[in-house]
């Protein structure tokens, strides 16, 4: 067992200088609202992925940098997680009662079978279409997927 191992002692575990990120293209409905943005980021529960998905290894991201990272500041504050306050900015949406399909859109090599999106947690009401982009492609393509 690891935790027997002397090797343990030498062991040091602290934050990833790594960060990652969901976003929206603002250029294609339903994201062009700002209300329909702002609701997607207030159903999004960032510290229940963090602890169910990445099983506690990680820290909801504040801002796209890390902290460690030069330029971090912890200043920063998350949008708070409100399902109820985003139900009702979608209902004051230019979509509302009528939001159109959305396509989660994610990179990688795993399984769509086993990619999160935020209505895995329950906070959306309709399923997304997902849709896998291996990163061998180039970013070209993510780029196209997301047009």
């Amino acid at each position: 067992m690891i935790r027997n191992s002397p090797l343990n002692k030498e062991l040091s575990v602290g934050p990833s200088l790594s960060t990652g990120f969901m976003v929206f293209n603002v250029r294609k409905p339903p994201f062009d609202d700002p209300k329909v943005r702002q609701a997607f980021a207030m159903a999004i529960n960032r510290q229940q992925i963090a602890d169910v998905v990445y099983k506690k290894m990680v820290q909801p991201a504040v801002t796209i940098l890390p902290p460690g990272m030069p330029g971090y500041t912890d200043n920063q504050q998350a949008t708070k997680y409100d399902p109820a306050q985003a139900k009702q900015l979608l209902a004051q949406s230019k979509y509302a009662g009528k939001l159109p399909d959305i396509t989660w859109t994610t990179s990688g090599r795993r399984r769509l079978g086993r990619s999160r999106s935020p209505s895995d947690h329950g906070n959306v009401e309709r399923q997304p279409r997902r849709e896998r982009v291996d990163p061998a492609d180039g970013l070209g393509d993510l780029h196209r997927a997301v047009e």
